[in-house]
């Protein structure tokens, strides 16, 4: 005789030996859910045991169960218990995805990723992504039941904000998660200081699990690629620049790249500095055509525009010219100037 008794997310199944053979085998459970037409195995114990537990139950649903008894042997013979039904207690076991990673993506929007619950009895649903500008206030920004699909986020201003991003999962139960690990992105900022270097700052990473294990500050070169140019430790979100003002580029820009311990990568936004304008004058010339130092060259950097003031003694400029696709202003004299009077306007 079959008994269940219903307990929390299971079924205990007790029954009584079956007496008459020598040479019992064994019992086989089978068990009709609610989506099966018909009983199905679903486990087996040993001639001697009387007991059973059917840990894979769900939703609280009923489920049908029955016994056989098995004969060893060529003609081995069945026999059957009786039908007995349970509807297990539900209890929630839903839990939220892990989400891997938030990071700036193409310096204009931002690419969530995540991967499905490591412990999960019941089905999952659909996954819900939720987002908030302050860590406290958060709404939903998406929904899926494709896991684990990455998500793209174009509603954002990732030069003046950064992001908090976390998982929730809803199970075939109707079940919903509470929420699981966040992921905020790195906010970058970048100014140059009167001592001609870049400073930059950004906002810590959070959260991944096994903790960050370095940030990169790498900075961008004339092809739009990016190059290493520091690295600072997990608690160190500072870094001062002294060599890119002046490098004839209009602006100098970086990112930074967190790393956790696992080798998982994170990007903040690109943000940048204006280059600095420069003229560079020569203090003296010697014009008697021996080939050494015999042009007044200016050599400038973005610079829109400079005028220059002679004061010649006895002597007469006899040729100015200005290059304005290399910003350079020769002028070419038979004796040597003075004084000189600069005007600059920068680009």
């Amino acid at each position: 005789m079959l008994k269940t008794t219903a307990d929390t997310n299971r079924v205990i199944l007790k029954f009584t030996p079956y007496s008459g053979w020598d040479n019992l085998c064994n019992y086989t459970i089978h068990r009709q859910s609610p989506t099966d037409n018909s009983f199905v195995k679903i486990g087996a114990v040993g001639a001697n045991d009387s007991s059973y537990i059917d840990n894979d139950v769900i939703c609280g649903y009923t489920y049908h169960y029955a016994v056989y008894a098995h004969q060893e042997g060529k003609n081995a013979l069945l026999s059957r218990s009786n039908n007995s039904t349970a509807a297990p207690i539900h209890k929630s076991t839903v839990q939220p995805a892990q989400l891997v990673r938030a990071t700036v993506q193409d310096d204009n929007h931002i690419l969530v990723e995540f991967s499905q619950p490591v412990f999960q009895k019941t089905p999952i649903d659909y996954y819900t992504i939720e987002k908030s500008a302050d860590g406290i206030n958060y709404k939903d920004i998406f929904t899926t039941k494709e896991c684990c699909k990455p998500f793209e986020d174009f509603s954002v201003d990732v030069h003046n904000q950064s992001y908090y991003y976390r998982i929730r999962t809803a199970d075939v139960c109707g079940d919903i998660s509470a929420a699981g690990n966040i992921g905020k992105t790195i906010l970058l900022s970048v100014e140059a200081d009167d001592d001609e270097n870049v400073n930059a700052t950004w906002s810590n990473y959070q959260k991944w699990d096994d903790g960050i294990a370095s940030y990169q500050i790498e900075l961008k070169d004339i092809n739009g690629m990016y190059n290493w140019t520091g690295e600072n430790t997990f608690d160190d979100t500072t870094f001062t620049d002294e060599s890119n003002l002046y490098n004839q580029l209009p602006q100098v820009c970086y990112r930074i790249k967190a790393t956790s311990n696992n080798g998982t990568i994170s990007y903040s936004n690109t943000d940048c500095a204006k280059g600095r304008s420069s003229l560079f004058v020569p203090n003296a010339f010697t014009p008697n055509r021996d080939q050494t130092n015999n042009k007044f060259v200016i050599i400038g950097t973005f610079i829109k525009k400079f005028e220059i003031t002679l004061k010649i003694v006895g002597m007469e400029c006899t040729k100015a010219r200005l290059r304005r696709k290399e910003r350079t202003c020769m002028l070419l004299m038979h004796k040597a100037w003075t004084t000189s009077t600069i005007t600059i306007a920068e680009q």
